[in-house]
């Protein structure tokens, strides 16, 4: 994926239903999700403040929530599962979106809903199109909602809305993810290394072009820990200076319970999830007793580092992989639902009393 500062379309308050424009780097026979309940936001990429509410304060409530298996879950995926599921996660999402909504109007809007998730911003549109089309005619308020931010690639793209109805490209986040990294030498990296070439299943993810993340897909919980010791060491002996973090996770759509497999990820040091989260924190000066986030595996773990996070709590979705629950749980201050997916966001938030 081109992480370059495209502007991604998106209809206006007054035009729900208008297709998203295609991205001039990007031609696809599927067409572009007509997104609902949309309106214009407030906010500006790379200059000033970014959020300004219409009393010039603070958001009352900052939700950053993950997607696959924890807002929703994509048509692949929901065939690993009995055939029931499909309609609790569904009927779950129609439920939050209704939840939110009602939270927007009784607080002046004055809500934000983020998405962070580690998809590009080309699968991201796959999954709103195909969701959409699963759900709008089951489940009318089901399909997702259009995002006041948007965190892609694992921490390594935000964009926001803007009063036209765009999503504009944060440069500003892109020249602190610059600080100690050099994709091409760790995409090469990845390519030498004995272990990703054992172990790996999907090389060819290797070479997407992506600025600011390399990845490759391994098969068995022992070999990726193995491949990312490897990588780790690689990294750090490379003759030019790089700052990354590396991590595993579960890859919720590949693989299968015999074999199941997991993403081997490198990002700029400053990026990820959790680095993606404090960034957005501080430009609309969101309170950590005012956040929630929520996810389901690894790479949602930086999340939920409740230290480095300064406080901020989450929502851990009964479907969660061990990875993260195991992680979570070492904080004492996460909720634990039992709840699938969207329904335990709701949950959550009910809890919370927001």
């Amino acid at each position: 994926m081109n992480n370059s500062g495209f502007d991604v379309m998106l209809p206006a308050a007054a035009i729900a239903g208008v297709m998203i424009a295609a991205m001039v780097v990007r031609s696809r026979a599927m067409p572009r999700p007509a997104w609902v309940n949309t309106r214009a936001g407030r906010w500006l990429a790379g200059r000033g403040p970014a959020y300004l509410s219409d009393k010039d304060s603070p958001p009352h409530f900052l939700l950053v929530t993950d997607l696959d298996c924890t807002l929703t879950m994509d048509n692949h995926t929901l065939t690993k599962h009995a055939t029931e599921i499909s309609s609790v996660v569904d009927a779950g999402t129609a439920e939050f979106n209704k939840r939110w909504e009602a939270m927007k109007a009784r607080r002046d809007k004055n809500c934000v809903l983020c998405y962070s998730t580690g998809r590009s911003m080309d699968i991201f549109e796959v999954l709103v199109s195909e969701q959409r089309a699963r759900t709008e005619s089951v489940f009318p308020d089901g399909p997702l909602l259009l995002p006041d931010v948007l965190i892609t690639a694992d921490g390594t793209s935000i964009h926001w809305l803007e009063e036209d109805g765009k999503l504009a490209y944060d440069v500003e986040w892109e020249s602190i993810l610059k600080t100690g990294w050099n994709v091409e030498q760790v995409r090469q990296v990845f390519m030498e290394n004995p272990e990703v070439a054992k172990y790996g299943v999907d090389l060819q993810v290797i070479n997407r072009l992506e600025g600011f993340r390399v990845s490759a897909v391994i098969e068995g919980e022992e070999a990726s820990r193995i491949a990312e010791e490897s990588i780790r060491r690689a990294i750090d002996e490379c003759k030019s200076r790089i700052d990354a973090h590396v991590f595993t996770c579960t890859h919720t759509g590949g693989g299968s319970k015999e074999k199941p497999q997991f993403w081997l990820v490198a990002t700029s040091k400053s990026g990820g999830k959790g680095q993606a989260l404090d960034y957005v924190r501080k430009r609309i000066s969101a309170d950590a007793d005012n956040v929630l986030v929520a996810g389901d595996s690894g790479n949602d773990s930086p999340m939920f580092d409740f230290a480095a996070r300064n406080g901020v709590r989450g929502v851990v979705v009964g479907n969660a992989k061990p990875e993260l629950f195991n992680y979570a749980k070492q904080f004492g201050v996460h909720i634990f639902a039992e709840q699938y997916c969207a329904q335990a966001i709701t949950y959550a938030l009910d809890k919370l009393r927001f």
